[in-house]
């Protein structure tokens, strides 16, 4: 019955033009709980910043092509310059397979706002787990 009273208020509002508030909204993730979109077109973000360290161009690439704790390394770097960045090369190196960095990963997804995020998360310490223990 509920129902049908709020459904019925919410069509004689928009019938009348009326904006009838639902009493909820919906919360808006701060830039660092909100999960970083970190496709492989960041690389290139990343590669144009580095273009002027010949080490770390060379360890970029190492990182790409699977090596963990070049990955690890050049987030360190970025962690004091660019967040989102930052996130992108710890994911990188916890899929080339660093524990530190799944643990890491892992940690900041469970804080996103978005369940699938904390999920995913869930996964990435459950990996970082099992990693340590193989080591």
């Amino acid at each position: 019955m509920k129902s049908l009273v709020g459904v019925s208020l919410v069509l004689f509002g928009v019938l009348l033009g009326i904006t009838i508030p639902q009493g909820h909204t919906t919360p808006q993730p701060s830039p660092q709980t909100k999960a970083v979109s970190c496709d492989d077109t960041k690389l290139a973000e990343i590669a144009v910043y580095l273009k002027t360290a010949p080490t770390s161009t060379a360890q970029l690439k190492r990182a790409v092509a699977g090596d963990a704790n070049s990955a690890l390394e050049l987030a360190v770097m970025f962690g004091k310059i660019d967040f989102q960045k930052m996130m992108c090369l710890e994911r990188m190196a916890a899929e080339n397979g660093s524990p530190v960095s799944q643990t890491n990963y892992g940690k900041f997804l469970l804080n996103s706002s978005d369940p699938l995020a904390q999920e995913r998360g869930k996964y990435w310490l459950n990996k970082a787990k099992h990693s340590e223990k193989r080591q």
